[in-house]
């Protein structure tokens, strides 16, 4: 008998445990910003659980089983039939996840802009607690809303979420008040900023979500609510509005290694104990990058593959500005001796930098004169000097130029010219740092790279070379007694040729064909033309003589 009874409690309490194994949480929100649903019925399983559900609320984590599928179903307030549901999803719990469900989107057929149906999403790695903190996620849930990026410090806490997207976990907070901002994916653009509410009691030791909620533009969605970011705490009811507050003092800095020592060719940048840049190459930058403004941060730099700030050979302290916008450039020398002239090594700080060109159509081009031994530069374009006498480790202001339109530059210093080289700058307009990297006696510098210009794109990666320019033999009266000219040219290119003509071909930078003329012809009208860079290719009865040629 006392066997029996003992078996009799195992079972039950085995019993018990498959059923509590069978049990997860679930919380829902109710983010339907369509004026046309100011409440909502929640079905789950066929059975009404959430009467009246407002609009900005939420339920708190409720237990269901996941011995079978889940089926929840959103009906129009004062429903008295599971058919009455206008939409529904049906998934399957696991007894290891927790969950919550948005509820998103536009019930109604016009009115809206855009028009995206109502829909149930879904994030199955919730959690319900914090040790200490107020640990947080987030999500992008405005129909109209760009893709964001939620920002707090330097932190970026949701990447790029479109809508209907959620962060891929949690950021812990300290249980103070502190900021979050939205911004596009590469930071450059804030939207907004936010008052975080973590420093109430109730958010203690607790998890939520912050989310973006209602129209971002209100007067194409039938006058719905505002935009802004409303948080849901694990406990329910209604949503927290985040305060709008004024922005961070975060700056934003590129950096390029342009330091020509052989012995500095790869290094590691420390802010602080942090190490900022791993494994940094000469003729590199980084994509502008966030740090916080109006704090001196001490920079170190170090060998590559080193292990704490301890091993930097250099620091120095640096300040950015509040909001700012930075170019820093590593120019001079590393090593003890072998150069000349030994011109030391340092970090130098462009302030009232652009990550944008002022005009979306243009370049805006920034000057940095990195070469160690070239003495002072300047930057000339057929249209005039670009920038002119730039001292070693001084920038000269933004050039704006036509995104569209290629030219040749010429630098030269005080000794001489150092060369032509032809911008190949992007074909869409970007702000770009021009750098003069390398020496102009590359024997008397350890052998070291040869003087060349380059620029740093915002996105960062390789320094982009600027080819060679060099003057063909066409552009004299050459061997086959063509010339042709002027180069640049505007509106028409002259063909002076001792040999009949029998064609003119003009052909793009990826050959492709865009104009032919097949008969004798001195004079050829390109004003038709983009600007850019062209060939000429010319068929006499002596043969073809091949020219490029700029179209400005």
């Amino acid at each position: 008998m006392l066997k029996k009874l003992h078996l009799s409690i195992l079972l039950t309490l085995f019993a018990s445990a498959q059923c509590y194994s069978q049990i997860t949480k679930v919380q829902i929100i109710n983010n339907i910003a369509d004026v046309s649903v100011p409440m909502v019925d929640i079905w789950i399983n066929g059975a009404k659980v959430n009467p009246d559900m407002p609009f900005r609320t939420a339920t708190m984590f409720t237990n269901y089983s996941t011995s079978s599928p889940f089926t929840i179903g959103i009906a129009p307030s004062l429903s008295t039939n599971i058919t009455d549901t206008f939409r529904s999803r049906t998934i399957t719990l696991s007894p290891t996840n927790e969950y919550i469900i948005i509820l998103n989107g536009i019930k109604s057929s016009s009115g809206y802009t855009p028009l995206k149906p109502i829909s149930i999403d879904i994030f199955s790695n919730a959690k319900t607690i914090s040790a200490g903190n107020v640990d947080v996620m987030f999500a992008n849930m405005a129909t109209d809303a760009p893709a964001y990026d939620f920002r707090s410090g330097i932190q970026t806490v949701g990447n790029n979420l479109s809508y209907g997207s959620f962060s891929t976990g949690y950021t812990t907070f300290s249980p103070v008040i502190g900021k979050v901002r939205t911004t596009n994916d590469n930071g450059n653009v804030r939207y907004g900023t936010y008052e975080t509410p973590f420093d109430d009691p109730s958010l203690l030791n607790k998890a939520g979500i912050i989310l973006t909620s209602g129209f971002l533009n209100p007067s194409a969605n039938s006058n719905g609510a505002s935009m802004g970011l409303w948080m849901a705490s694990a406990d329910g009811g209604n949503l927290i509005e985040l305060k709008a507050t004024s922005p961070e003092p975060i700056a934003r800095v590129q950096f390029i290694h342009n330091c020509a020592d052989t012995t500095g060719d790869t290094v590691d940048v420390y802010a602080g104990s942090e190490r900022a840049i791993n494994d940094f190459v000469f003729r590199n930058s980084t994509p502008f990058v966030e740090f916080y403004g109006n704090t001196p941060i001490t920079f170190g730099i170090a060998p590559k593959n080193s292990s704490s700030s301890a091993d930097a050979s250099y620091t120095q302290n640096i300040t950015f500005d509040s909001l700012g916008t930075h170019v820093v450039v590593a120019n001079g020398i590393k090593s003890a001796a072998g150069y000349t002239p030994l011109t030391s090594f340092r970090l130098t700080k462009y302030n009232n930098a652009r990550e944008i060109p002022a005009n979306s159509s243009d370049h805006d081009v920034l000057f940095c004169n990195g070469s160690t031994d070239a003495t002072n530069l300047t930057v000339n374009a057929p249209s005039g000097a670009w920038f002119s006498n730039i001292a070693f480790d001084n920038f000269a202001g933004y050039q704006s130029v036509a995104a569209s339109a290629s030219t040749v530059l010429g630098l030269a210093g005080t000794s001489g010219s150092y060369g032509s080289f032809l911008t190949n700058f992007p074909s869409q307009g970007e702000a770009l740092t021009l750098v003069a990297s390398g020496f102009a006696d590359s024997t008397k510098n350890s052998k070291g790279p040869k003087l060349h210009l380059y620029y740093a794109r915002p996105s960062g990666g390789a320094l982009v070379r600027l080819p060679i320019y060099t003057v063909s033999v066409s552009e004299v009266e050459n061997e086959s007694g063509i010339n042709i000219y002027p180069n640049p040219a505007n509106e028409t290119l002259y063909i002076k040729s001792k040999a009949p003509i029998q064609s003119i071909s003009i052909l793009n930078t990826v050959g492709l064909e865009v104009k032919n003329i097949q008969t004798q012809v001195n004079a050829l009208d390109i004003s038709n033309l983009p600007a850019g860079v062209y060939i000429a290719e010319v068929q006499t009865t002596n043969g073809k003589i091949t020219q490029r040629f700029i179209k400005q």
